[in-house]
């Protein structure tokens, strides 16, 4: 695609104002953002993070987020002292959890997190607030440029039609868009293949937080974030992270991947404290909710690889490729 400079700059002004609500001033205030990017030309340096000093930001790369270097991500975060972290949200979930894991105090407290570029399950959110003390904001855009979904300092998720027009797709949460500030390429009933739950999109509503904008009841993400239960039906990532959290005292990871109709593998990075003995329980639990027939099986690894894009995925549904 094709950006004018124009339109870049419409659209993180539009970011900034969503920050800025939360209280996070860009160019005023430090951050620190997380990609899956490399940040030197070479891997072979493992240099994890370079420092923009114009911008007050610090990018860290994903890349090298292992087990063993975390600590090392932690001790770089208590130099900079960021007032927020952005990013990819399974590298900032990462960190929390092991900063709760480990029992370690933060030489600094943000004021919020805004992790992009993928689902945000109910256990990630409180996995990220828990472990840096502070609120998560969640928010929906895409890299083509979809119109923009923002949480408000109440927790209401508001569908900014200043930045584009969302319409859904009849007997589906699947959504078109048409795109305000893509005018290098324009986007018009794009069928970008993202789903919404419009909610009370149609309903006019002042939040509690002064908003008249449009409400979206859940950001639901690209249409093979589910699993198909024995019935066919779709079991979102949110249910399935309300049975992990059930079990997560020893759970550092987890990555559900369906190879058929009858067949789920689940992925687990354990540590000392994980119990071999809960399978049998979570499987139960697991049936309940997809349907007797399903065989989940349990493989237990150091690492879960990401995506090609660099995402971490809580699932995989080879049905829907």
């Amino acid at each position: 695609m094709r950006y004018r400079r124009i339109d870049t700059q419409h659209r993180m002004a539009c970011v900034d104002y969503f920050r800025a609500k939360a209280g996070f001033i860009n160019m005023k205030m430090r951050k620190a953002a997380f990609n899956a990017r490399g940040v030197t030309d070479s891997k072979e340096t493992k240099v994890f993070s370079r420092s923009n000093y114009a911008l007050k930001q610090r990018v860290y790369s994903a890349f090298y987020l292992s087990e063993a270097n975390k600590q090392k991500y932690i001790d770089d975060l208590n130099r900079f002292k960021p007032q927020m972290l952005e990013g990819y949200a399974s590298a900032i979930t990462d960190l929390a959890d092991f900063i709760l894991r480990t029992g370690q105090k933060l030489l600094f407290t943000p004021i919020a997190l805004f992790p992009t570029a993928e689902t945000i399950t109910p256990l990630m959110r409180e996995t990220m607030e828990k472990g840096f003390g502070c609120k998560v904001y969640n928010q929906y855009a895409s890299s083509e440029g979809a119109p923009l979904v923002t949480e408000c300092p109440d927790g209401v998720l508001h569908y900014e039609t200043s930045t584009g027009i969302f319409e859904q797709i009849p007997d589906s949460n699947e959504v078109l868009v048409t795109c305000f500030h893509t005018y290098g390429t324009p986007l018009v009933r794009y069928q970008i293949g993202d789903s919404l739950d419009m909610g009370q999109s149609k309903k006019e509503f002042v939040c509690t937080c002064g908003s008249r904008m449009p409400i979206v009841k859940e950001i639901i993400g690209r249409g093979s974030n589910f699993l198909l239960s024995e019935s066919g039906a779709k079991v979102s990532e949110a249910a399935l992270s309300v049975l992990i959290k059930h079990y997560q005292k020893g759970v550092i990871k987890t990555q559900f991947i369906q190879h058929s109709h009858k067949e789920i593998e689940l992925l687990m990075i354990t540590d000392g404290e994980f119990s071999h003995a809960y399978e049998e329980d979570f499987r139960r639990e697991f049936k309940e909710l997809m349907g007797s027939g399903i065989n989940l099986s349990f493989k237990y690894v150091d690492d879960i690889p990401k995506a090609a894009s660099g995402k971490y995925m809580f699932l995989i549904n080879n049905l829907t490729k």
